[in-house]
């Protein structure tokens, strides 16, 4: 990609069934200082940024219909490559989680906002416990 670098964890030979990416602008490339694939599905990069450190976390989560050990062994993951970032650096987690998180702002007070949609599966109800025990926010759902 001209203008871009590009930093990548998945299967590369055959069919893949996950791998994920960062792209950032060149201007930007020079601010990761270190990067790390923790597994097919997620990828963790180090940045500074005028004098502030961060570390995004991309994420390409297993579909709501693939075996209940794999989506436990996505989220052992992710938490994993969030217990290891830096106590100082700001988080960002995103990515596709391919989930229904549903509009129960009530029950889910803080964590999603008003503009969910109405339909909730399995896997959307697992996000929302992990975001819950990390004092996430599923922020698509904020506006």
């Amino acid at each position: 990609m001209d203008g871009a670098k590009y930093i990548f964890a998945g299967v590369v030979e055959g069919r893949a069934k996950g791998g994920v990416g960062i792209v950032v602008r060149n201007r930007v490339a020079n601010c990761i200082k270190s990067w790390r694939g923790v597994s097919e599905r997620c990828i963790a990069a180090r940045l500074r940024i005028e004098g502030k450190w961060l570390t995004i976390v991309q994420v390409y989560a297993p579909t709501d219909d693939r075996d209940p050990s794999i989506k436990d062994d996505f989220y052992g993951d992710l938490q994993m490559a969030i217990n290891r970032t830096p106590r100082g650096d700001k988080l960002i987690v995103l990515g596709d989680f391919n989930t229904r998180v549903g509009n129960n702002v009530e029950l889910w007070n803080g964590i999603i906002g008003r503009h969910g949609e109405g339909v909730e599966n399995n896997s959307g109800r697992r996000l929302l416990r992990f975001s819950a025990e990390n004092d996430f926010k599923v922020m698509n759902t904020h506006f």
